[in-house]
């Protein structure tokens, strides 16, 4: 084989495997936008089993009122108190999903709807999610609140 053989396939081989990780990390973005429907379905269900199944087992889900809860079992306890109580409906906006290998980022904005159509939280989270045995998985969150604003002079 001459040199200019070479040369044009070992550049179409490399532009091959350019192509085929960028439809991975574009497929990836799109399961992990799944997932978070999936999560956003099961917490309107008020299904705290199938909620928890989206976490990777050594989950570190900060809330948004900064309670720190480490684990699956932590989590699965904590929704299931939440959800016997009243929850509001939850609403998730993807702003941006970014994969790069096995790990991956979105931002997101969330909102809580009460029975009467009014918003009675809402804020922005930080998800981290980890390819675990081919299974993307919630690994780390961090949420915050912006509405309703948080009262920083004690009241009044």
């Amino acid at each position: 084989m001459d040199h200019a053989r070479v040369v044009l396939l070992t550049v179409a081989a490399a532009a091959m495997a350019l192509v085929g990780i960028t439809f991975a990390q574009e497929g990836d973005e799109a399961a992990i936008r799944a997932l978070t429907q999936q999560y956003v379905e099961a917490y309107n269900a008020r299904d705290a089993d199938a909620l928890v199944q989206l976490f990777a087992e050594d989950i570190v889900f900060v809330a948004p009122d900064g309670t720190r809860m480490d684990g699956r079992d932590t989590m699965l306890a904590m929704f299931s108190e939440y959800f016997a109580g009243v929850s509001p409906h939850l609403s998730i906006l993807d702003i941006e999903t970014v994969a790069h290998g096995d790990v991956a980022y979105s931002l997101q904005a969330y909102e809580g709807i009460d029975d009467d159509g009014e918003t009675v939280v809402a804020g922005f989270g930080l998800a981290i999610w980890q390819r675990i045995d081919g299974e993307w998985l919630w690994y780390r969150n961090v949420s915050n609140v912006i509405l309703p604003e948080p009262v920083l002079d004690g009241g009044e």
